[in-house]
C-alpha cells in the first residue's frame, strides 16, 4: 500500500516504480495507492490520468493513515499473504524502491 497526498513530490516520482511492481508482480501482488486525505473521487481520477497511474488507487474514507501512526508521506505498507505488515517504508528514492521490491521478493519466495 502505498499513502500519499496532492502536490507531493516524492509521492509523485513513485508513480512509475508502482506501475512497474503492479505489471512486474500482477500475478503475486496487488499494488494500491491510498490518498491521505481526498474525498472527491473526480479529483482522484483526474490526478491518476495527470499523473498516468494504473495502480487501484482509492480514497482514505475510514482514515487508515492514521492507523500506522505515520507523519510523512509517501509511506509504503507491505503486507503478507496472511496480512500482517512486514515493513514500513517512509519517503520515496531510488534506493528505498529497491528496498520495497527486496521485501516483496522475500514474501513472495515464502509462499
Amino acid at each position: 500500500m502505498d499513502y500519499w497526498g496532492f502536490g507531493c513530490r516524492p509521492c509523485i516520482r513513485a508513480i512509475p516504480f508502482l506501475n512497474k511492481m503492479q505489471d512486474q508482480y500482477k500475478d503475486d501482488v496487488v499494488v494500491m495507492s491510498i490518498n491521505s486525505a481526498c474525498k472527491n473521487r473526480e479529483l482522484l481520477r483526474n490526478y491518476k490520468i495527470k499523473h498516468e497511474s494504473s495502480v487501484l488507487t482509492l480514497m482514505d474514507v475510514f482514515e487508515t493513515f492514521r492507523f500506522h501512526k505515520q507523519t510523512a508521506i509517501p509511506y509504503f505498507v507491505i503486507i503478507d499473504t496472511q496480512h500482517n505488515t512486514q515493513k514500513i517504508i517512509t519517503g520515496y528514492s531510488e534506493q528505498l524502491a529497491k528496498s520495497i521490491k527486496v521485501e516483496v521478493n522475500r514474501i513472495i519466495q515464502r509462499k
